[in-house]
Order: structure tokens, then sequence, then C-alpha cells
């Protein structure tokens, strides 16, 4: 069963509870040379859309790239997002986990911290 054909929307939104856990580049964008380039694969949008409208589906996208990013490439309300490879997730317009924050001095600067250890 092809999950994305939209005939077989209504069988999930059927489910008892179905949670979908994407990444971003590779799986919803082909791989590209130019990360700047990645877009969602055609009709991806729509069909993610779709499934987010279930009350017995959630939907997050995981990827490596900053959340502000992948949200912006996504840009479908309602899913869930974690960017930087988890240390920063965004659920119905709040961060659930912001760990990557205390960090941000350390990555700005990181040659004192190399030092030292």
């Amino acid at each position: 069963m092809n999950l994305f054909s939209i005939k077989n929307l209504s069988k999930i939104g059927g489910t008892k509870g179905l949670f979908l856990f994407l990444d971003f580049d590779g799986t919803l964008s082909p791989l590209v040379s130019d990360p700047t380039q990645a877009v969602l694969l055609p009709g991806l949008k729509r069909t993610l859309t779709k499934l987010a409208t279930y009350s017995t589906v959630r939907i997050m996208i995981i990827s490596g790239r900053s959340l502000a990013d992948l949200r912006k490439r996504v840009g479908i309300p309602g899913l869930i997002y974690a960017g930087n490879h988890g240390c920063e997730i965004f659920f119905k317009k709040r961060y659930l986990l912001r760990k990557g924050e205390k960090y941000k001095p350390t990555f700005a600067r990181p040659q004192p911290f190399l030092k030292n250890s």
C-alpha cells in the first residue's frame, strides 16, 4: 500500500492511532548537492496537510536542519517539527524542547571549549 496515495488517506484516518516520523532530506525531499535547493516531493504537501487533519494521526518531521529552516521548507501547520537532530522541537505554536539554545555560546566560539577538553 502506498501510504501517501490520496485514495488511502481515508483508511489511514480511520486508524486507532498513527504516529509518522519522517525525515526531510532524502525522504520527503530528494537529496540534492546544494541543501538550499531542497523542496518537498511533488504532491507531498497536499497529502501531509490532509493527514494532519485526522485526530488519530500525528506527524513529526525530523531533520538535521535548523528548526527555522525545516519549518520554512515544509510549512504545514499542525505538524511536529524536530530540528537540529531533535535538539529543538516545535508543535502548535510553541517550543516543546530547545536544548540547543544553551549550547549556542559554545558553538559560536568553540576554541576556548576545545582547548579545555
